[in-house]
């Protein structure tokens, strides 16, 4: 997904916004107007060949290596399409592998995954053995809503279970062309975990294949085409926008002089997360959140989604652990997080606390009270959840968030707050304190009011009056 979507789709953003915005600041648009939908369509031109061209890149390469026996494939290079003759699909001793995940903006899906890897023998005789290299991979999937009862879901859960074996015993696994072989993936993962669970759970280094139907030839369907089709169609909406919108001479003339303005509010918003004198910890601790979670992606962990197993490996918070001594996890499971957006909407909030408070308490007193306050939310999710894994730095946020209304209410700010700002901020904390009340149960409610609480007792056992620095 990455490299075939996610990257490609980085690569264009980027060109557009750095190399094309400035020079679009030369067009002539109606009063109120900007250049984003041109920019937007611009980069769908560039997005839309390259992914389509990645595609076919993946699907043309590797050769079809034909093999009259499973197990003459050891003897060969390595290849990712296979042609096998002879086989043995050992149906009774499959390896299972069950699990669930969350998706959508609000965790409001709930999926249901199911991966079955069946052993690959020369002959019913070799089956005899406790080991096993070669296995079909067969996954199945449900999505159902994530706001249902617990009981629904688990009737449905188990609806799933019979409709996936239902479509296990009618499936016939030796009906298929040729094999490709999976590459290291989630799902890879996922049937290696499968196979751990199994009859052959000795086995190492196995290999996995998918079933493919249809002739080789015709895996690339008309994806060469369409890179050039995609170009085109782009092109050509680009050379109308730009036969009809009209250039500004008074702005190209300061564009060569170099004196026309093409920063953009982006600009000025991340010249602000720079550290400086009087704003240093709070973009310390956004680059410290979004570094850890950029190795954690870099190295293969996830983007959108990053899986529970994984946070525990790296740090989350989790009761059990906690209580067989591993107390530093209090203290790590504060900077990692789940996902992209969890990272994006906590970082927002980071920003908007310490852009405020920074300047109030100084750049060490609102690090200590980011740590505290975000140890203490730990403490109070292991303290309500007996099972759960909770990351992010939503704790000790809102920990910076109950400080605030503390500041407000004692006046500490050198300058007026409206009491509408301080609704305003109560609305928002109840706002995201219901969410978790209601919501999928992704959020760790007990780390909100453990921060929340613990803020604001900070606030109030040592308030700064003004003119206290």
């Amino acid at each position: 997904m990455y490299i075939d979507y996610i990257f490609p789709m980085l690569i264009s953003i980027l060109l557009v916004y750095f190399i094309i915005r400035p020079r679009l600041h030369i067009l002539q648009l109606a009063p109120g107007k900007d250049t984003f939908g041109i920019q937007l369509i611009i980069a769908l031109s560039m997005c839309i060949p390259t992914i389509v061209a990645q595609n076919y890149i993946d699907k043309a390469t590797g050769t079809l290596t034909k093999v009259h026996r499973i197990t003459e494939i050891s003897k060969l290079p390595e290849s990712k399409y296979y042609d096998v003759n002879v086989f043995y699909l050992d149906t009774t001793h499959l390896g299972i592998y069950k699990t669930s995940s969350v998706s959508g903006k609000y965790g409001q899906d709930l999926n249901f995954e199911l991966y079955l890897a069946i052993p690959m023998f020369n002959t019913a005789r070799d089956t005899n053995g406790f080991a096993c290299t070669y296995w079909i991979g067969e996954n199945y999937t449900k999505r159902i809503n994530n706001n249902l009862s617990p009981n629904e879901k688990a009737r449905l859960a188990n609806v799933f279970i019979q409709e996936s074996e239902r479509l296990f015993r009618v499936t016939n696994f030796s009906n298929f062309s040729y094999l490709e072989k999976y590459r290291k993936s989630d799902e890879l993962v996922s049937f290696e975990a499968a196979i751990n669970r199994g009859f052959y759970a000795d086995s190492k280094d196995v290999v996995v294949f998918k079933r493919k139907h249809g002739t080789f030839e015709s895996r690339l369907g008309s994806t060469f085409e369409w890179i050039f089709y995609s170009w085109g169609i782009g092109t050509l909406v680009i050379s109308l926008i730009f036969l009809f919108v009209k250039l500004n001479p008074t702005r190209i003339k300061l564009y060569k002089n170099g004196t026309l303005k093409t920063k953009s509010d982006l600009e000025d918003f991340l010249v602000l997360l720079v550290p400086k004198k009087g704003f240093f910890t709070t973009p310390v601790l956004i680059h410290l959140n979004v570094l850890i979670f950029l190795l954690l992606f870099f190295f293969g962990f996830g983007f959108m989604h990053v899986k529970g197993g994984d946070l525990l490996r790296f740090g989350a918070n989790f009761k059990p652990l906690v209580s067989e001594g591993q107390i530093w996890r209090l203290l790590s499971s504060i900077f990692l997080h789940g996902g992209f957006l969890h990272l994006l909407m906590n970082m927002m909030a980071l920003f908007f606390a310490g852009l405020f408070l920074e300047s109030l308490l100084g750049k060490w007193r609102l690090l200590l009270l980011y740590i505290v306050t975000g140890i203490v939310a730990s403490v109070a999710s292991c303290m309500w959840y007996d099972a759960t894994i909770s990351v992010g730095a939503s704790g000790a946020i809102f920990g910076l968030y109950g400080y605030f209304i503390a500041a407000i209410i004692y006046q500490s700010f050198p300058y007026k707050i409206d009491s509408g700002f301080l609704y305003s901020l109560l609305a928002y904390i109840g706002i995201n304190l219901v969410m978790g009340l209601i919501g999928s149960g992704r959020i760790d409610n007990a780390a909100h009011i453990g921060g929340l609480v613990s803020g604001f007792c900070y606030g109030v056992l040592f308030p700064i009056r003004k003119g206290d620095g």
